[in-house]
């Protein structure tokens, strides 16, 4: 029997849906085209439909709007619009975004010594690189719209060829705010948050560290071809059990006696050790930050973004401070505060004009000239702001000259 839903400001007439139509089905939910294209419904079974996911799917969707701010809505399948049956005014799921038949990420992984082909389409080994740093960025960006994924698994991200972006999907599963993520894969699950156990709503606590390792897994299994704890040892040992011992193959090849000290046989000649061996390799000598960060993540048990491992001077970097050619790097105001550097003379930023020293990073000062008034008043130091000189260093951060902002506005 066909069920009748409404989606208002998609579907605002009575749509007859078939629930053995559907084009796609998941542990959680079937989808279902509509008729718009660009518009799909992804329906939940009936025993999913508690109260609580009613009231997260009405969450999203009422931070669609505010989402797109920070989001760049082609990249994300989020929930745009509740799918309400009409007979008994229940919601029943949600309308989202139409992202076409994309291929997961892992469809290209490294294997049998090449990246595996898609439609024709093929990565190399720096175009897996540059993925592999936009899908960070794409995560971030998640993060800022305080959306925690959670469930972060090879199977909710998949790869826009044409695009050459990764998408992600099944955000509606993601925690967001008070509403928990109940969906788990042991594989891809950060072992803190395993050890740290289950709320008595039977869901983990996660958190962007844990997303952030989840990625690190996905992205390493993609570049060098297998899980970091995939490796041959005597006695043999499962994978899932490495993980949670925090023994990884970068382990032994950076620590010759690493065998040894956990009391383990491992051949460095061995075919599955050697193949990813050589592909770590590859990496370190292709990118030092990102083998280094992988390093971190599973040997230290490290969890942050691995875009903040970048030079301050690049600009994927999320601390990028306006990189300032002749002087170097420009500490950040959090950077100044904690070095303390500026809590007892304040007037020793100041040059031998007594005028204070200001690194005009975004070549504020030329674009200004136009609008310079033909009379220009010289502020002495003195009669200025009694502002501390780590504000100082924060406008400055910004590519403000400090003189100009005080005397100004600008």
């Amino acid at each position: 029997m066909p069920e009748k839903i409404i989606i208002n400001g998609i579907v605002n007439e009575p749509l007859e849906i078939e629930l053995n139509s559907s084009i796609y089905g998941g542990g959680e939910a079937e989808i279902y085209p509509l008729p718009r294209n660009d518009y799909l419904l992804k329906r939940y079974r009936d025993k999913l439909l508690t109260e609580t996911r009613k009231e997260k799917v009405l969450d999203f969707c009422s931070r669609y709007e505010t989402f797109k701010s920070f989001l760049k809505i082609g990249q994300y399948a989020l929930p745009e619009a509740p799918a309400i049956e009409v007979t008994n005014d229940n919601i029943v799921g949600f309308a989202m975004r139409n992202m076409g038949k994309l291929p997961q990420i892992l469809s290209f992984k490294f294997d049998d010594n090449d990246f595996q082909t898609y439609k024709g389409f093929k990565l190399n080994d720096y175009g897996a690189i540059e993925l592999i740093y936009n899908m960070y960025e794409s995560l971030m960006q998640l993060h800022r719209a305080n959306i925690i994924l959670g469930d972060l698994n090879p199977t909710n991200i998949l790869y826009d060829c044409d695009k050459k972006c990764p998408v992600f999907v099944d955000i509606d599963s993601a925690q967001l705010g008070k509403y928990s993520c109940y969906a788990y894969t042991q594989d891809y699950t950060d072992p803190i948050v395993e050890e740290s156990g289950k709320n008595t709503d039977g869901s983990y606590v996660y958190n962007s560290n844990s997303d952030y390792f989840s990625l690190a897994l996905i992205c390493y299994e993609l570049f060098i071809g297998a899980n970091p704890y995939f490796f041959s040892t005597k006695p043999p040992e499962f994978p899932e059990v490495q993980k949670m011992n925090r023994r990884c193959l970068i382990n032994f090849l950076e620590d010759k006696n690493y065998a040894n000290s956990i009391g383990m046989e491992f051949s460095f000649s061995h075919p599955i050790n050697k193949k990813h061996i050589d592909r770590l390799k590859i990496l370190e000598s292709k990118d030092k930050v990102l083998y280094k960060y992988f390093s971190d993540t599973f040997c230290r048990d490290k969890r942050c973004n691995l875009l903040t491992q970048l030079p301050k001077d690049d600009k994927r970097n999320p601390c990028y401070t306006m990189y300032n050619k002749k002087k170097g790097p420009v500490k950040t105001i959090k950077e100044v505060l904690s070095e303390n550097l500026f809590t007892d003379n304040q007037d020793d930023n100041l040059n031998d004009q007594n005028k204070f020293n200001v690194i005009d990073q975004s070549g504020m000062i030329d674009f200004l000239k136009y609008f310079k008034k033909e009379k220009i008043y010289n502020i002495n130091a003195k009669e200025m702001p009694n502002d501390t000189k780590a504000f100082m260093m924060f406008v400055d951060n910004l590519g403000l000259d400090y003189n100009n902002l005080i005397t100004r506005g600008t």
